[in-house]
C-alpha cells in the first residue's frame, strides 16, 4: 500500500544485513579473488587513501577516472612527500599522487624505488599500488618486482602490484613474486574494487558500537502494540501521534467533520494551515487532489473544506504547515527473513519515480543514520540549493535514528509505515504526513 512497500525489495533487505555486519559484497569472481587476496595480506590499511605509482601518464589519467567511478579515494600527500618525489623524478614530471615516474629511462630503477618509498611513507597513504604489467620475458618485470619486494619487507602498510591487462592467470614472473610475498592483482578494475572493499571494511571495523536513542516508556509501547496489532491502517492524525510518542517532530493535527469544526480548529491552531482528506480508503491523497496547502485565513479554510467535502467526503485533517525545507521520506516494511527494514530517501510525490533510497536494519544511532543520508543521490540538496538554507543535518539524523527505534520496538506489529514528506529545514525537521498499516502478529 505504501510507497515504502512499493520501493523496497528483497535485495534492499540483504544489503542492509550486510551493512549491519560489515559483509563485503562483490559483483564477479575477479573482484572476489582480488578482494580476498588483498584482505589476506598480514598488513592492514590504516587511515587515508590510495597511493599509486606507474610508468605512463596516459594510464595515470585512466586510473584517476576509474577510481572516481568506483569511489576509491586517493591519499592526499603532504609537502614533504611531494618534495621527495620531485627529487627523484625527471624534469617535467609532476610530484603528485598518483605518480607517473617514467621519464628518460636513465636510472629508472632508482627513480621508481625512491618514488615508491616516498608514497608509501606518506602519513595519508593507507595502501599503495604499483601499476605495471608483470609477465614473462618482459625486461621491466624483474626490476619492478625487486623494487616492490624491498618495500613489502620494509613497510608496515599493504603494498601490491596491479596489472593493467587481465590475463587467464599469472605467468612465472608473477608467480615468483607471489611466492616471495609480493601480491599481484590481475587487472586494474578488480584491483581498485578490492581497494575500495578493503577501505570499507577498515572503516566498518573502526566504527564505535551503535548507541540507539532512548526508548519510550513501556506503557507507551504496549499501547501502540495493542493498537497496531488490530491489523488496520491508522488515520493520519493517529499516525502522527505515534511518531510524536517516539520523539519524532510532527505537525500538530486534528480531525474535523464539518466546516464549523474546521474553522474553530483553524482559529485554535493559527495560520497558515493545511487541509487533507481523511476519508477511509484514500491512501495517497495527492493522487485525488486531496491536499490543500498554505491556507492563510478562515475564508481559505472554508473554501478548501467545501471542495474536499464535496468531492471526497466530510472527514478532513487540519494541520499546521511546516516551514520550508527538503522533502524526505521515511518508511518501514517487513521482510520475512530479516524482520523490519527502515528506509530513508527522497520524498514528495515523485518518491517512487526517483527511487532514491537507502535501507538499514533497526535500531541504529544518529551516526548510522547520517551514513545512510550521505549515500543518497539527493544529499547535496540538504546543503542548500539555489539560495535555499541548508538543512539541520544533525536533527535529521537524530530523527531517522528515533524512527529506527520505533521500527525495532513495534516492528512485529507493523505491516508498513510511510512518512512522506518529512520536511528537513534549517531549524530541524517535521513529519507532515504518516501512513501506518498495522499487522496482526503471527
Amino acid at each position: 500500500l505504501s510507497h515504502s512497500g512499493a520501493l523496497v525489495g528483497r535485495d534492499d533487505a540483504f544489503q542492509a544485513l550486510c551493512d549491519r555486519h560489515g559483509v563485503i559484497r562483490v559483483s564477479d569472481l575477479d573482484e572476489l579473488i582480488a578482494t580476498v587476496s588483498l584482505l589476506a595480506l598480514p598488513k592492514r590499511s590504516g587511515p587515508g587513501g590510495l597511493a599509486a605509482l606507474m610508468d605512463s601518464g596516459g594510464e595515470r589519467e585512466m586510473l584517476v577516472d576509474l577510481a572516481d567511478d568506483l569511489a576509491v579515494p586517493f591519499a592526499q600527500i603532504g609537502d614533504d612527500t611531494r618534495a621527495a618525489l620531485a627529487a627523484h623524478l625527471d624534469y617535467g614530471l609532476d610530484p603528485l599522487n598518483p605518480c607517473d615516474a617514467w621519464g628518460t629511462m636513465d636510472h629508472y630503477a632508482e627513480t621508481f624505488a625512491g618514488c615508491l618509498e616516498a608514497l608509501v611513507d606518506d602519513p595519508d597513504s593507507a595502501m599503495t599500488l604499483f601499476l605495471a604489467d608483470i609477465y614473462d620475458k618482459r625486461w621491466l618485470s624483474d626490476s619492478y618486482g625487486d623494487i616492490c619486494r624491498a618495500q613489502v619487507k620494509r613497510c608496515h602498510k599493504p603494498i601490491a602490484i596491479a596489472t593493467w591487462v587481465s590475463r587467464p592467470r599469472y605467468g612465472e614472473a608473477a608467480e615468483r613474486l607471489m611466492a616471495e610475498g609480493v601480491l599481484v592483482l590481475d587487472g586494474v578494475v578488480p584491483a581498485l574494487k578490492a581497494v575500495r572493499n578493503a577501505f570499507a571494511y577498515r572503516d566498518f571495523r573502526a566504527r564505535p558500537a551503535d548507541q540507539p536513542p532512548t526508548s519510550p516508556a513501556a506503557p507507551v509501547i504496549e499501547t501502540w502494540r495493542q493498537r497496531l496489532g488490530q491489523g488496520v491502517a491508522l488515520d493520519e492524525a493517529e499516525g502522527l501521534s505515534l511518531l510524536a510518542d517516539f520523539g519524532i517532530p510532527s505537525a500538530a493535527a486534528r480531525i474535523v467533520e464539518d466546516r464549523g469544526e474546521a474553522l474553530r480548529a483553524a482559529e485554535d491552531m493559527g495560520y497558515p494551515l493545511a487541509l487533507k482528506t481523511a476519508m477511509p480508503g484514500i491512501i495517497h491523497k495527492s493522487d485525488v487532489d486531496g491536499v490543500k496547502l498554505g491556507l492563510g485565513d478562515g475564508a481559505a479554510v472554508s473554501a478548501a473544506y467545501d471542495d474536499l467535502a464535496r468531492r471526497l467526503g466530510p472527514r478532513v485533517l487540519i494541520a499546521a504547515m511546516a516551514g520550508p525545507g527538503v522533502e524526505m521520506a521515511l518508511g518501514v516494511t517487513g521482510d520475512e527473513q530479516f524482520g523490519p527494514l527502515v528506509m530513508v530517501g527522497a520524498g514528495g510525490v515523485l518518491v517512487e519515480l526517483l527511487a532514491d533510497r537507502r535501507c538499514a536494519l533497526p535500531p541504529f544511532d544518529a551516526a548510522a543514520a547520517r551514513r545512510l543520508i550521505d549515500r543518497l543521490a539527493m544529499r547535496p540538496l540538504l546543503d542548500g540549493h539555489r539560495g535555499a538554507p541548508a538543512a539541520h543535518l544533525n536533527a535529521l539524523a537524530e530523527t531517522v535514528a528515533r524512527f529506527s527505534l520505533l521500527a525495532d520496538r513495534l516492528g512485529d506489529h507493523i505491516a508498513e509505515i510511510d512518512v512522506n514528506p518529512l520536511i528537513a529545514g534549517p531549524d530541524g525537521c517535521m513529519a507532515v504526513d504518516a501512513l501506518v498499516v498495522g499487522r496482526t502478529p503471527d
